[in-house]
């Protein structure tokens, strides 16, 4: 995630230009970062709804 709440970067965008490995290694933790965001946004959400 960049310094901006649920804006997400990778690859090219990320790094600069580089090495086509690195952009697509990149590529797997900005997924892996927005999942995780997403999810934990969803947890949220669903708590909130159980207390009503």
């Amino acid at each position: 995630m960049t310094c901006l709440p649920g804006i997400f970067a990778a690859g090219d965008a990320e790094l600069g230009a580089s090495l086509v490995v690195r952009a697509i290694y990149s590529g797997r933790q900005a997924a892996a970062g927005v999942h995780q965001y997403l999810m934990s946004e969803r947890t949220l959400k669903l708590k909130e709804n159980e207390s009503r």
